[in-house]
């Protein structure tokens, strides 16, 4: 067996397979890409319409304006789940999976948790938006978690 020599920018030409991940890689990312615009698009709306009250959650939005971002967000994720399935590979799918599962019991126990304790009196009234942030970054961090360990 002889050892290969490499001279200084020459490369191997890549594999079928390692083109193959590299494609499936930059769709993926396009795709991630293209519903983070769609996010950023409506944030920017929100933010530039509500600017002065955008955290004043008992101020009604105009009801054109929360119909065209629900629909965006429905037609984003409907979409992405989607276009996205055939992207990933079978270990992302199942920490994704895991780290939905996380969130799910998270929000099965903790909400009626919250809620029974609210009606006792113990704490103050479940704020919609704390739970949901709280959801997001737990499914996040196990998502984080199941992909490194």
């Amino acid at each position: 067996m002889m050892a290969q020599i490499r001279r200084a920018g020459v490369f191997e030409p890549l594999s079928e397979g390692e083109q193959l991940e590299r494609g499936r890689r930059r769709r993926k990312f396009l795709i991630i890409g293209a519903l983070a615009a769609v996010g950023g698009i409506g944030g920017g709306i929100v933010g530039g319409h509500e600017a002065d009250r955008l955290f004043d959650l008992a101020h009604p939005w105009p009801p054109l304006l929360c119909l065209a971002l629900a629909a965006a967000l429905l037609v984003a994720v409907v979409i992405g789940k989607f276009a996205l399935r055939g992207q990933l590979d079978e270990v992302e799918k199942l920490a994704k999976l895991k780290a939905t599962n996380v969130g799910a019991s998270l929000f099965l126990i903790g909400y009626p948790i919250w809620f029974l304790l609210w009606k006792g009196g113990f704490v103050p009234e479940p704020q919609h938006v704390v739970i949901y942030a709280v959801l997001l970054v737990v499914m996040l961090l196990a998502s984080l978690f199941y992909k490194f360990r």
